[in-house]
């Protein structure tokens, strides 16, 4: 089942009944409402007359540890959810929510139940629907497709490197062999053990050749990890040059 994130309005009084629906379909649902380990964020938690802050005070209020938790509790669900459903009609953080969301590679939807202006810039998510059959379908389509990409990712888990000790003619001391993990001899790299066997120079060409041959796994671990961080984070850097590196042509 999917890991969904409703964005949508406090004040739209289908959001309860969307989470209803979603959550009764067998999907995991995070309802900004009610969070688990808290209720939901609203400005006047922090002063009832929010509405008449300045410019400033809204600023200073974006640092207010309420502000703070209430963010993290969204912003956590954001990054732990793979569809983010939109229901109309919302404002301007449902919007922000669900062009993150999109931006980060995950699906979104938008759930419109009644007429509403029409949108352009919609064009940009995965899928609109009236109904909740409709959404219901697209929910199921994406489950069909999350399957045939996890099929197509343990059909390339199965190719796993391994070391291999080896003796070969050029290597008197010998070499571990970096080979795809089947009956077929097929090298891809080969360490070389250093000559007179020095025990710390073996050890660490032991140790390269560990990682070499765990390379594939990595790179897809790193590839599955990318979309949970955003360009701001440091981690996110690391991990789309090692991804990069990876898939460089050597020349």
């Amino acid at each position: 089942m999917a890991k969904i994130y409703v964005a949508s309005s406090w004040r739209n009084q289908y959001q309860p009944e969307t989470v209803r629906f979603l959550r009764d379909l067998g999907h995991k649902v995070y309802d900004f409402r009610n969070p688990e380990g808290g209720t939901g964020f609203q400005w006047s938690e922090i002063d009832q007359n929010w509405q008449e802050w300045s410019t400033d005070q809204y600023v200073k209020a974006l640092t207010h540890p309420i502000a703070e938790a209430g963010f993290n509790s969204d912003f956590n669900a954001m990054q732990w959810a793979d569809v983010c459903v939109l229901v109309l009609p919302c404002g301007r953080s449902a919007h922000s929510e669900a062009g993150w969301m999109k931006g980060t590679g995950k699906k979104v939807i938008v759930y419109q139940i009644w007429e509403q202006e029409p949108e352009l810039m919609y064009k940009l998510f995965d899928g609109f629907c009236s109904t909740g059959e409709g959404l219901r379908l697209f929910l199921e389509a994406f489950e069909e497709e999350k399957q045939v990409i996890k099929s197509r990712k343990e059909e390339l888990i199965m190719e796993k490197w391994k070391g291999v000790s080896a003796y070969l003619p050029n290597f008197p001391d010998g070499a571990v062999m970096i080979k795809v993990d089947d009956n077929i001899e097929r090298p891809v790299a080969v360490v070389p053990l250093p000559v007179g066997g020095h025990k710390r120079g073996t050890e660490l060409q032991l140790r390269n050749a560990s990682l070499i041959a765990a390379a594939p796994e990595l790179l897809n671990a790193c590839e599955d990890a990318l979309p949970y961080f955003t360009e701001d984070d440091d981690a996110y850097d690391i991990l789309f040059n090692a991804i990069t590196k990876a898939e460089k042509d050597i020349k």
